[in-house]
């Protein structure tokens, strides 16, 4: 297979005037007590390509983190993906926007992608990517990861998500859980596993494994 020249993507233009009204009406049914509306909203947001030149329209899609339904946020998403990849081609103040929203993003939020990744492998890459370009979402990831209270898989998501990031001031806090994780296992060996125990076995450890070996490599 011959390799092709890598084409930079056409600039894209602000809105016009005239397509304003559209648009408008499109945040209106994105922002939307109603699914459905808030659905059509973010399809026809997206057929019509203001996603990625309104700063309005990207910014209004951050908030689609903590939507309720999690396959419209699943939808979300991608969208919010596809405008941090394509940022280079759109207007200049849509990257702003951009990333002021993604950096007002806090535990709610980000918890609720972990969910995302958690519930759809194939969607784990783009919630990597949004995380990227949050500034507290390491930090916020590594308390998520920490928290017995917290579902085992979405610890698991978290443990991924530092790996992507690369979040090296992770790394002390991950040897000391996995410590205490061998600790607690060490203790219970002749009782029989705690359910929850017997999961961050089977799960977290794997996971957290693979976490100290990216940091470690990103440290080089």
């Amino acid at each position: 297979m011959s390799q092709g020249r890598l084409i930079p993507e056409e600039r894209l233009s602000e809105l016009r005037k005239d397509e304003l009204p559209d648009l408008l009406d499109s945040l209106l049914q994105l922002t939307s007590p109603d699914l459905p509306m808030r659905q059509a909203g973010l399809r026809r947001l997206i057929e019509a390509g203001h996603h990625r030149r309104s700063p309005l329209a990207a910014a209004l899609l951050v908030r689609g983190a903590g939507e309720r339904d999690l396959e419209l946020r699943r939808e979300f998403v991608v969208a919010l993906a596809e405008v941090i990849a394509g940022t280079a081609a759109s207007p200049e103040p849509v990257a702003r926007w951009l990333r002021h929203g993604l950096n007002q993003l806090r535990r709610r939020e980000i918890y609720s992608l972990l969910q995302v990744a958690a519930a759809s492998p194939g969607h784990t890459g783009l919630v990597h990517l949004v995380l990227d370009q949050c500034s507290f979402s390491g930090a916020t990831l590594l308390q998520i990861l920490q928290d017995r209270k917290a579902d085992i898989q979405i610890r698991v998501s978290a443990a991924h998500s530092l790996a992507a990031i690369g979040y090296l001031d992770a790394a002390p806090a991950v040897a000391t859980l996995l410590n205490r994780i061998a600790s607690r296992l060490a203790g219970q060996e002749e009782m029989g596993f705690a359910p929850s125990l017997e999961a961050e076995a089977d799960l977290l450890i794997p996971a957290l494994e693979l976490l100290t070996d990216a940091l470690s490599e990103a440290a080089l």
